[in-house]
C-alpha cells in the first residue's frame, strides 16, 4: 500500500569525485550547474565530456535517462519549436530559420547538463555527506545564532518524505477510482477534478506525520551535531578558480 521504506537519495559507492571534501563535492556540483548556464557555447563540450565520463563511472546510463525523457519529449518539442520560429533578428517572428534551431538545440543542451550536474551530484554525496557539506557552507549562519540546528534529521524527513507522499497520493486517486461503476481513468475536467479530491485526505496525512514525528524522533536526536572537517586547501583553490573562471565567462 504504503512503501515504508524508498531510496530517494541513494549515492553510487566509489562514484568518482567521493574521495573528496562533501563541502568541496557540493560546491562542484553547484558550479557545474552554474556553469552549465553561464559558459560559452565552444566550451559545452568540455563540461559535457566530463559529466557524461563522471556520470558513466557512476552508474549511469544513456537508456535510462531516455526512458525518462519521453513524458517530457512534449515539452522539449514545444520549448525547440518556439525558438525556432521567435528569432526576430533573423527572420519575421513565426517563420522558421536555422539560427533559431540552432538557439534552441543550444537552450535544451544547456538543460541538459543542468540535469545531469544534478544528477551527479546525487550520485557522488550521501545524506551524511550531503548534511556535512550544508553545514559546512552554513557555518558563518551557525555562529551567528542563525543556523537551524540538526540539520541531517531535517534533511532526512524532508527528502524521504517526497516519495512516500507521492505513493500516498497515487493510492488515494486509485482508490477514487476503484469507488466508481466502471473504474477507469477519467479524461480532462473529471481527471482534474480527481486529483482536487485527493488533496484533503493527503494533506491530513501529512499533519498527523508532522504531529508525530517529534515525539518518534525526540530519543534519537543527539544534543549537538559534530563540527564539519576542515577543507583541505588544494580542493578550496580549485573550487576558487573556477569560480573566478565563471565570473571571468559572465563578464566576457
Amino acid at each position: 500500500m504504503i512503501p515504508l521504506r524508498h531510496d530517494a537519495w541513494r549515492p553510487t559507492p566509489h562514484a568518482p569525485l567521493s574521495r573528496l571534501h562533501p563541502a568541496a563535492r557540493l560546491g562542484a556540483g553547484v558550479l557545474a550547474a552554474v556553469s552549465a548556464l553561464l559558459v560559452p557555447a565552444p566550451a559545452l563540450p568540455v563540461l559535457a565530456a566530463a559529466l557524461g565520463w563522471s556520470l558513466w563511472r557512476a552508474g549511469w546510463r544513456p537508456a535510462a535517462a531516455l526512458r525518462g525523457l519521453r513524458g517530457w519529449a512534449p515539452l522539449l518539442v514545444i520549448v525547440l519549436a518556439a525558438h525556432t520560429l521567435s528569432a526576430a533578428d533573423i527572420a519575421p517572428v513565426g517563420r522558421p530559420s536555422w539560427v533559431g534551431l540552432a538557439r534552441g538545440l543550444l537552450a535544451l543542451g544547456r538543460l541538459a547538463l543542468l540535469v545531469a550536474a544534478g544528477a551527479l551530484t546525487r550520485r557522488v554525496l550521501s545524506l551524511p555527506d550531503l548534511s556535512e557539506a550544508l553545514a559546512w557552507w552554513l557555518r558563518p549562519l551557525r555562529r551567528s545564532g542563525k543556523g537551524r540546528p540538526h540539520l541531517d534529521v531535517l534533511l532526512s524527513v524532508a527528502i524521504n518524505s517526497a516519495p512516500r507522499t507521492l505513493a500516498e497520493a497515487g493510492r488515494l486517486a486509485a482508490c477514487l477510482r476503484l469507488r466508481r461503476s466502471n473504474g477507469r481513468r477519467r479524461r480532462g475536467g473529471w481527471r482534474l477534478q480527481e486529483r482536487w479530491l485527493v488533496v484533503p485526505p493527503l494533506m491530513e496525512g501529512l499533519v498527523r506525520r508532522a504531529d508525530s514525528l517529534p515525539l518518534a524522533l525526540a530519543g534519537r536526536v543527539t544534543a549537538g551535531a559534530p563540527a564539519p572537517a576542515p577543507l583541505p586547501v588544494v580542493q578550496a583553490g580549485l573550487l576558487v578558480a573556477w569560480l573566478a573562471l565563471l565570473v571571468w565567462a559572465a563578464s566576457a
